[in-house]
């Protein structure tokens, strides 16, 4: 039965891949900055910051699941941080033409 062994590697490398999904959520944060990146150093204790070489497999190779908890933290400081200032980029943009006459 190859079919059948086939589908439980497949079942396993999804359930696997499934246990990682928080990690790779906090890491792959789009406002995760630099000085985000300097706490994760901080926690893991060696210094970890995507550059262009960087993969989703070599972070996943670091075994990070210990330190999730806190990085699942900094990333989610990261994402309100992000949010904000989008926020502001909005109104400057709202604000930008804009000229008050004090009379």
């Amino acid at each position: 039965d190859v079919a059948k062994d086939i589908a439980k590697h497949v079942k396993a490398e999804v359930d696997d891949f499934k246990l990682k999904l928080p990690l790779i959520t906090a890491l792959c944060n789009p406002g995760m900055r630099d000085r985000h990146w300097d706490t994760v150093s901080e926690v893991i204790g060696f210094q970890l910051k995507p550059d262009k070489d960087s993969t989703l497999s070599k972070f996943l190779d670091l075994n990070l699941e210990q330190h999730l908890e806190r990085l699942e933290g900094i990333s989610e400081g990261a994402s309100k941080e992000y949010k904000l200032e989008k926020m502001l980029e909005r109104m400057q943009g709202e604000w930008d033409g804009i000229e008050f006459a004090i009379l």
